[in-house]
């Protein structure tokens, strides 16, 4: 891609597909063929098989694709995926939707797709002083509405770790044994409320450190296998 004084801003389509480490499927054609799943993939970051079909769809009705169809690739498993000349995926990158496809049209850069993050909650009912709930969402605020919502008492949010989801688990096991036997939930400990955030805090920076000190193990151990 160019821009109007003709300096390169950025990757079309093919370039992409030529640069090192690209995971694309090409035919042993003449004229090569490419995934069409996989240039979109180069493009516009992570797409699923709907969106390939869809894409697929509006571009047969718009486009002359004289050249695309189905091909069984040697190694490949499963249903044939669709492929088409180069030329026909640039077409076909150009009726692309959504705000990561036009940022690629406009920037010729590759998009990935935000992978969504959750956070780590410790709530509390506003009634209850000695439970606390420890859970993840990625909407905390609605969280807490939903839990609320057709009771008589508030849910109040003690803590709020940003990010920090994925330790859940990991946390509901160190805290087993303060599982609160009063109701049906999984996620509420009977841990008093002026004590719960801290204990969770440092939760966290145990945990944390454990994955750190597990990477450097199993670089070592990599490394040791390989000298």
């Amino acid at each position: 891609m160019v821009d109007l004084v003709g300096s390169k801003i950025g990757m079309g389509i093919a370039d992409l597909a030529a640069a090192a480490g690209a995971s694309v499927r090409v035919t042993s054609e003449e004229v090569p063929r490419y995934a069409i799943a996989d240039l979109m993939r180069l493009a516009v970051g992570d797409v699923s098989q709907a969106h390939v079909s869809n894409v697929v769809k509006r571009a047969k009705k718009r486009l002359d694709l004289g050249h695309m169809g189905a091909y069984k690739f040697a190694k490949g498993k499963g249903k044939s995926p669709l492929v088409c000349t180069m030329d026909e995926a640039e077409q076909i990158v150009g009726l692309l939707g959504g705000s990561r496809a036009a940022t690629y049209r406009a920037t010729g850069l590759p998009q990935a797709k935000n992978k969504r993050t959750e956070d780590l909650y410790v709530m509390r009912y506003s009634f209850d002083e000695a439970a606390v709930k420890i859970g993840r969402s990625h909407k905390t605020s609605q969280r807490r509405s939903g839990l609320q919502a057709g009771q008589n008492f508030w849910v109040e949010t003690l803590a709020i770790f940003p990010g920090k989801g994925y330790l859940e688990i990991p946390i509901h096991k160190k805290l087993k044994a303060f599982l609160s036997s009063r109701g049906a939930g999984t996620e509420w400990f009977d841990i008093h409320v002026s004590v719960a955030v801290g204990v969770v805090s440092n939760l966290i920076q145990e945990l944390e450190t454990e994955e750190t000190e597990e990477a450097k193990t199993n670089q070592v151990e990599a490394c040791a296998e390989y000298a």
